[in-house]
C-alpha cells in the first residue's frame, strides 16, 4: 500500500510597515506606455526642437554614464545629467561628468547627427528617432538607447 502526503501551508502579511510583495523597481511608468507613430525630421531646426526636454531613460545603455536616470536638455544647447533625488525624483547631477553641450548638425539636405560632449569625452554623435505619442527618442550607437519624455 502507498502512501502520500500533503503539505499545506498558510501565509499572512505581517503587521505595519512590512510588505509581502516586495517593491516592484524597474522602469518609469513613462518607459511603459506603447509605442507611437514615428515623428520625422529633416533639419537642424527640427531636432532642436524635438530634443529639448527632461527625458528618463527606459532601456539600453545611459548615454551619460551609470548613475544617470535621465537626460535634460535645454535650448541654450547644454544638456544636464539627472540622478536620484532620493526622494523619489531626479535632480541635475553636478561635476565636469554632470553637464556638457550639444547640437545638432545638418549633414545633407535631410540629414541631421546629433552630438554631445563633456569635459570628460571628446563627445559623441549617433542619429536619433523619435516617436508622438508618448514622445520618446531612440539613439543608436553601438546599442540602442531609448528614453521617453518626462510630462
Amino acid at each position: 500500500m502507498r502512501s502520500s502526503a500533503i503539505l499545506i501551508l498558510f501565509a499572512s502579511a505581517c503587521g505595519t510597515g512590512v510588505h509581502s510583495d516586495p517593491q516592484q523597481i524597474g522602469t518609469p511608468p513613462e518607459c511603459d506606455v506603447a509605442d507611437g507613430p514615428l515623428h520625422q525630421y529633416t533639419t537642424q531646426a527640427e531636432l532642436n526642437e524635438l530634443i529639448v526636454g527632461r527625458w528618463v531613460h527606459c532601456s539600453g545603455p545611459n548615454l551619460m554614464g551609470s548613475l544617470e536616470q535621465g537626460i535634460e536638455f535645454a535650448l541654450d544647447g547644454t544638456y544636464y545629467v539627472l540622478v536620484d533625488d532620493g526622494e523619489g525624483g531626479l535632480t541635475r547631477e553636478s561635476g565636469f561628468d554632470g553637464q556638457g553641450t550639444w547640437i545638432g548638425l545638418q549633414l545633407t539636405e535631410t540629414s541631421v547627427e546629433f552630438t554631445w560632449d563633456n569635459a570628460s569625452h571628446t563627445g559623441d554623435e549617433g542619429y536619433i528617432t523619435f516617436e508622438d505619442q508618448p514622445r520618446k527618442f531612440l539613439l543608436a550607437l553601438a546599442e540602442s538607447s531609448t528614453y521617453a519624455l518626462i510630462p
